[in-house]
């Protein structure tokens, strides 16, 4: 009887669960309320402006209103996709984000703002490329320490070719000139390299390096 109550427990747990279980449902909650507290803040920096140019004191907080909905929909999206196809396409995702940042540059192409030029203008909106770029190379780096755990404990090589990738990233985004973002994918990356187990010899001598 305990047996069969506890299952019947169980499979109403999982009938009712609004959140299926393999979703972290404290992550979910923390990205509705940044993005929340984001929208109100957008919205009551801008009604002031808005109500002047536009004659709409909500016409900010709605175009950003509409990018959340977007942006909920992109991440539903990948969320679908399965690991494995990520981890399968890392190589052209990587090339694809190294091409991305070599074509931002091309005088012509990419558009410059404020005296820098981080965007590709594709008519009915831009995209930032740089952020694209760190979650490519985030995915590519990531499926690389799995496939090369133990060339990456063991030897130097390892260890140096990821790192080439991404100084190559970085001195692009340094062209842009994108200080920031450059930061955060060496950051991102070193981080993951030690976290996937590198000699800390290597490590420490490369954090050297880069600062």
């Amino acid at each position: 009887m305990n047996t069969q109550a506890i299952r019947a427990s169980q499979l109403k747990t999982v009938k009712f669960s609004v959140i299926p279980g393999h979703i972290d449902s404290q992550i979910l909650l923390i990205f509705g309320l940044l993005a929340g507290i984001g929208l109100v803040m957008v919205t009551s920096a801008s009604i002031g402006v808005a109500d002047e140019l536009m004659r709409d004191p909500f016409y900010f907080g709605k175009r950003q209103f509409l990018r959340l909905l977007l942006g909920v929909l992109l991440m539903w999206m990948a969320y679908r996709i399965p690991t494995s196809f990520w981890e399968r396409h890392g190589m052209t995702l990587m090339l694809s984000s190294l091409f991305l940042l070599a074509l931002v540059l091309v005088p012509g192409v990419g558009r410059t703002i404020n005296g820098s030029t981080r965007w590709l203008d594709l008519g009915f909106f831009t995209v930032q490329v740089s952020e694209i770029a760190k979650l490519f190379l985030i995915i590519y780096l990531s499926g690389y320490l799995i496939r090369r755990s133990d060339e990456i404990k063991t030897g130097s090589m390892g260890f140096i070719k990821p790192m080439i990738i991404l100084a190559l990233a970085s001195g692009l985004l340094l062209l842009e000139p994108d200080f920031g973002a450059a930061a955060v994918l060496l950051m991102t990356g070193l981080g993951m390299m030690f976290l996937g187990g590198v000699r800390f010899g290597q490590f420490l001598l490369f954090v050297l390096g880069t600062l």
